[in-house]
């Protein structure tokens, strides 16, 4: 596949034009219905398409850009357009389109920023809203800080011998970072000097994914559903974070006191993790999720359904949803344990996944190089076909398959 040369590039430690810029640029799409052909598949379940460069690793968003990262270390930018477009059963909001700079003579879209980022594959990408900074770790061994109105290199924390990162995560405020790497180890600095203040060596394989488990916020009224007044369990340890491993163990671990806690010992790498009080779901590498209490360590569930690993699990509408090496989307039934819907749209490893913050779109990028959009409500309203997969796009061309090899080894 040929993909259009990029518009504008920039790299770190230079000046940038703001994002409003590239808003104002010629040529962009302007507001309004998201375009006829976007809608593909037989239940219209996906809403548009975004073609990048490569393989694709990791994806964030804002509300005006969306970033992906790449195995040669590069972090490739689209604008986002906002548009009011019909959604199901008369449900009608924003929904994301691509706002893009297109190649004279070429019809399909290319980024319209490059950030040469790292030197090795982009492991993550996530957006810290309260500093307005976009945040990447590398196998080349560092994070790195960007500001996201100036698309410019803020910061780098550099990790001690080169060893690869896979993971990271921040805490509310943005001024303590947590990093996990290949030797099991975890460290913690301070996001605002990016100075190690602490490191632990808490696994025997690479860690894979770190979460600081906090109480989740009062869910969203949803039209039609009663809002139905639960139990709560008691919060989760403060000050604490979670680690997820290929040595197959999630512990709980205190910083401050040094305190691990084991919550799950499996016979298989675990991929990734996800707090949902008081459960932490955990996606492994055989395919199967499974979910443990927190105060407990008791297993109070696993799904069967992929048939290779499982990359990436999130809440959604309180469905849960999962992406996979097998290049499924699941979408499961939290109370029942059932798949209730699988969606194909990939032709590789679906690695990476994301809800807009309009949360009306699931984003979902995989090593096919394509970042596809889907439309939740129109999801929702399918889930009475238990089972049953759904080819949102036809398969133009068989490629090669490929795996998520960080969560392999």
């Amino acid at each position: 596949m040929c993909f259009p040369s990029v518009v504008h590039t920039y790299r770190q430690m230079t000046a940038a034009s703001p994002l409003s810029a590239a808003a104002s640029a010629p040529g962009l799409a302007s507001n309004g219905l998201v375009p006829p052909g976007s809608l593909l598949g037989s239940s219209s379940f996906l809403l548009n398409e975004f073609s990048a460069k490569g393989p694709i690793f990791s994806v964030a968003i804002t509300k005006l850009m969306m970033f992906v990262g790449y195995h040669n270390g590069i972090i490739g930018g689209f604008p986002l357009a906002i548009t009011q477009a019909p959604g199901a059963s008369g449900d009608s909001g924003p929904l994301i389109d691509t706002n893009v700079v297109a190649e004279e003579g070429e019809g399909s879209a290319a980024p319209t920023l490059e950030m040469a980022a790292h030197s090795g594959v982009v492991r993550q990408l996530t957006v810290h809203d309260a500093t307005q900074r976009l945040y990447s770790c590398s196998s080349d061994g560092s994070i790195k800080s960007w500001s996201i109105p100036e698309c410019a290199w803020v910061m780098s924390f550099e990790a001690v011998g080169g060893t690869p990162v896979h993971c990271f995560v921040l805490d509310a405020k943005g001024s303590t970072l947590y990093s996990g790497d290949e030797a099991g180890a975890v460290t913690m600095w301070n996001a605002e000097t990016g100075v190690a203040t602490q490191t632990m060596r808490c696994h025997y394989g690479a860690i894979h994914a770190l979460q600081i488990p906090t109480m989740p916020p009062p869910p969203k009224p949803v039209e039609g559903e009663a809002i139905v007044e639960e139990e709560q369990e008691p919060p989760p340890r403060p000050n604490c974070l979670l680690t997820a491993s290929s040595d197959g163990q999630i512990k709980l671990i205190e910083p401050s006191t040094k305190l691990v806690h084991v919550l799950m010992k499996a016979d298989v790498p675990v991929c990734c993790i996800l707090y949902a009080h008081p459960n932490v779901i955990a996606g492994c590498s055989d395919g199967t999720i499974r979910g443990f209490n927190i105060h407990s360590a008791a297993p109070t569930m696993i799904y069967r359904g992929h048939t290779d690993g499982v990359n990436q699990v999130l809440v959604i509408r309180k469905r849960l949803v999962s992406v996979s090496d097998d290049t499924t989307i699941g979408i499961w039934n939290p109370r029942t344990w059932n798949r209730e819907l699988s969606l194909k749209g990939h032709d590789r490893c679906v690695s990476s996944a994301i809800i807009a913050p309009s949360e009306r779109e699931l984003l979902t990028a995989g090593f096919d190089g394509i970042v596809r959009t889907w439309n939740v409500a129109a999801v929702m309203e399918h889930l009475t076909a238990t089972g049953e997969t759904v080819a949102a796009s036809p398969k133009k061309k068989k490629k090669p398959e490929g795996k998520a090899s960080k969560k392999k080894k």
